[in-house]
């Protein structure tokens, strides 16, 4: 452990797969958000990291703390835990995300019911990609 954070974080292999998709598939310029929120400190920064792809939030360490970071990650956690997929695509188109990456940190944050919304609104929702471990779906 580090101050607050993991300093190894093991990636499996199904994460790996869908990181490499993100990276591989998707345009440099795509916005993929997962929920920061529940990634906390040590995985917040995997879409970056590993996938090579900017997001609409994230939680930077407290050097570099602006009020603005705190809010982002609140509207996207709320996009999440939300059981209206209109209000929530809406929420998230208007930031610009292009994706949403839902893992087991998603999952265990969030009810199923909050995130069977992406799977019960294929007009708004495209799942784009699915293995064990990793869902993404495409907003419309």
């Amino acid at each position: 452990m580090g101050a607050a954070f993991r300093l190894t974080v093991i990636i499996s292999k199904a994460e790996q797969e869908a990181l490499t998709w993100l990276r591989t598939t998707t345009q440099p310029s795509a916005i993929v958000q997962p929920d920061v929120q529940a990634r906390g400190q040590d995985t917040w920064t995997l879409i970056p990291t590993f996938a090579e792809r900017r997001m609409f939030a994230g939680l930077p360490i407290s050097l570099l703390y602006e009020p603005e970071y705190t809010q982002r990650a609140a509207d996207v956690t709320a996009a999440f835990a939300s059981s209206d997929a209109i209000e929530a695509s809406r929420m998230l188109k208007a930031e610009g995300v292009d994706y949403l990456y839902v893992g087991d940190a998603e999952r265990r944050a969030h009810t199923a019911a909050a995130l069977a919304k992406f799977d019960h609104a294929p007009e708004r929702f495209e799942r784009v990609f699915q293995n064990a471990a990793v869902t993404i779906y495409a907003l419309h």
